[in-house]
């Protein structure tokens, strides 16, 4: 991985002429942009051309691009509003952040804060900033049925005033699918990124997917343990260990080393040890201090590499398309078509594979709770007789009334071991199931690769299968109602039975709804994992659909628009081909400056 998501050692850092405390920024790597932007013109990918140009901007500016990423309902807006000092993002129960929110540093002396909402036409609007949860939670812009695709938000805030962008990202994970796409589409474009996971519960299957993705772009990463207000000392002691373990693992994997620490704090004001915040936001403060500079130069050069690396793609294709024949492109194209095709009908298998995943998982979890079902039924029913022994005194009106109330912890106490279980039992089940179907897409990709490779004969870069995220969104479930007994039965059997007989009468019927409402404890918790896992592979079964016609999708089009030189006049033709040549230049020179930068801070750690 190119991305180093450790400390920033000082010999990183360029040596520093100005004065300011931050490192001159590299002229290699700045050329390197610049070329890599230049060829990316020429070869039709304007897209390209923005990012190179974009990361140019950052490194001219110092400015580091840090993206606050995680799970939903994880408290990413509120630990930013926490670091700004102000309440600045929407942040609670409801509001889910729907798009991207870019906060920066107001440029201007004086004025009001800005709010800039990009739009997906291509619109751009200002507002002001108490207009921010219009645009970007789902309570205000459902759906993103406005079609935002970005908000900037300028302010004045010292963290921003340092030359940061803090970025709210969406979260990853929820029932909402384009509010995970539209954080995965964000990824690229991070420098550094703090992962916010919390201490109840720990960090999930899902995030470490999420986390893997993360990785891929991040040259530093942190990460945030919040809500450590729930556990005590020592189950948070635990709980801080076992993610710095799974982090470590998850980013070894990925080629790198992760330092730590996990900071474990509470980002809600008023609540928990406020020196845990302190630390994170001192630790936070100091790396912006001393290794901002190397952070920017490490991330233009990841991104000079990668864009290179597509545009050398999109070169060798289109060059090797317009120097074949039309009939020979034609034949070639038909193999590769041919090829394609057939290996979209195996993904077609890809559906009934993880539908038969969801019952695998949905078996686990019956396996643990069948056995256990009259069991657990006799413990409520138990545990309600012993809550009503506790009040001997109480009618059977008033009796009835505190059983009920009482009822949803117990049946908590007696079912939420077994509950946990069968839900680890379900997402095991899922993962063992769902992995093989995920490894057969990617053996798909990487076969559609080389169908290419050999079709046309052109030398492609080494194939790197997608990012594929088989997480499930959390199983969570009401609990069950609570049925109310009519006070006229007990009043009815005080008055014709007395005291004791309607006592009696009472709690049976107090513990028959125990009973009933354990049954349906484990009902709904196979419903709503039946639901979970569902969505989970509708989800699932559309990214390896997508991934596979993308792909197909893009070698073509860089073959067809070689093949469109064959059509063209002479003159055009000619001119097309210096355009390629002198992409090739470019690329050469983008390489050639990267070198350089490699080398000039191989000498500088050497010198050190």
């Amino acid at each position: 991985m190119a991305a180093v998501v450790g400390a920033m050692t000082p010999e990183a850092t360029p040596p520093d002429h100005s004065g300011s405390g931050q490192a001159t920024p590299q002229p290699p790597l700045q050329a390197a942009l610049a070329r890599v932007g230049e060829a990316a013109h020429l070869l039709g990918l304007d897209d390209v051309a923005d990012q190179a140009a974009e990361a140019g901007r950052r490194l001219a500016g110092l400015t580091l691009e840090v993206a606050v990423v995680g799970e939903f309902k994880r408290g990413k807006s509120t630990l930013i509003n926490a670091l700004l000092g102000s309440d600045v993002l929407p942040a609670g129960v409801l509001p889910l952040t729907a798009v991207p929110t870019v906060l920066e540093r107001l440029e201007l002396e004086c004025g009001d804060p800005v709010l800039r909402v990009a739009f997906a036409d291509g619109r751009v609007e200002d507002h002001q900033l108490d207009e921010l949860a219009a645009f970007v939670t789902e309570e205000g812009n459902p759906g993103n049925r406005l079609g935002v695709q970005r908000v900037v938000a300028r302010l004045h805030a010292p963290l921003l005033d340092q030359g940061v962008r803090l970025v709210d990202t969406p979260g990853v994970g929820s029932v909402l699918e384009h509010n995970t796409a539209a954080t995965d589409a964000y990824l690229p474009s991070l420098d550094a990124a703090i992962l916010v996971t919390s201490a109840d519960p720990p960090i999930s299957q899902g995030e470490r997917a999420f986390l893997e993705r993360v990785a891929e772009h991040a040259v530093r990463l942190f990460v945030v343990l919040n809500k450590a207000d729930y556990l005590q000392a020592e189950e948070l002691e635990r709980t801080v260990s076992f993610t710095e373990q799974v982090v470590g693992q998850v980013v070894a994997r990925a080629g790198s080393s992760w330092p730590g620490p996990a900071y474990a704090l509470s980002a809600r004001a008023g609540v928990g040890d406020p020196d845990r915040f302190a630390r994170f936001a001192a630790d936070l403060r100091r790396f912006l201090s001393e290794g901002r500079a190397a952070a920017v130069a490490d991330a233009a050069a990841r991104s000079a590499r990668r864009a290179a690396g597509m545009l050398r793609l999109a070169l060798e294709l289109e060059r090797r398309a317009a120097g074949l024949p039309a009939v020979e492109i034609a034949r070639r194209l038909q193999i590769f078509d041919a090829a394609a095709a057939a290996l979209g009908d195996e993904g077609a298998a890809d559906e009934a594979l993880l539908s038969g995943a969801v019952r695998r998982a949905l078996d686990a979890l019956d396996a643990v709770v069948e056995p256990q079902l009259v069991r657990l039924g006799r413990a409520a029913a138990h545990a309600t007789r012993r809550a009503a022994d506790q009040h001997p005194d109480l009618a059977p009106g008033a009796l009835l009334e505190w059983l009920e109330a009482e009822r949803p912890a117990l049946l908590e106490q007696r079912t939420g071991p077994t509950v946990s279980e069968a839900r680890a039992a379900a997402l095991a089940a899922w993962q063992r199931a769902s992995g093989p179907v995920i490894e057969r897409a990617r053996q798909r990709l990487a076969r559609l690769h080389a169908e290419a490779a050999s079709a046309f004969g052109v030398p492609l870069p080494a194939f790197a299968a997608p990012d594929i995220d088989a997480a499930v969104k959390p199983i969570g479930f009401g609990a069950p109602r609570i049925t109310h007994l009519a006070d006229e039965l007990a009043s009815a059997a005080w008055r014709l039975r007395g005291r004791a007989a309607a006592r009696a009468r009472t709690i049976t019927k107090a513990q028959q709804a125990a009973v009933e409402d354990t049954d349906a404890v484990f009902g709904r918790l196979r419903g709503a994992a039946s639901l979970a896992l569902g969505e989970a592979a509708r989800l699932l079964t559309g990214q390896l659909r997508r991934h596979q016609q993308e792909l197909a999708a893009s070698l073509r089009a860089a073959v067809d628009r070689g093949g469109a030189l064959l059509e063209a006049a002479e003159q055009d033709r000619a001119a097309r081909q210096a355009d390629l040549d002198q992409a090739a230049k470019l690329l050469d020179e983008a390489d050639a400056a990267l070198a350089t930068r490699d080398q000039d801070q191989d000498g500088g750690a050497g010198e050190g």
